[in-house]
């Protein structure tokens, strides 16, 4: 994460409630802007195997304020 978003701390956190997964990815980095056009592939990647499981992936970012990725999964 200190590579891409310029970030001091970033924490990971691993839930499991009912049927459900829930996977929290957050960093204190620069954010970015998501509606921005980008030639990487990284968060796309992310998103086809979270989609390929079943799940959903949510993104929260803004430039300036870090970043949180959200992957929720049901729990086979």
């Amino acid at each position: 994460m200190a590579r891409h978003g310029g970030a001091s701390n970033a924490s990971v956190l691993l839930s499991v409630h009912g049927g459900r997964v829930r996977l929290v990815v957050e960093d204190d980095g620069g954010g970015f802007d998501r509606a921005a056009p980008t030639s990487r592939f990284g968060l796309a990647g992310i998103r086809e195997r979270v989609e390929m499981l079943g799940g959903q992936l949510r993104i929260e970012s803004s430039p300036g304020s870090g970043t949180a990725v959200l992957v929720d999964l049901e729990n086979a």
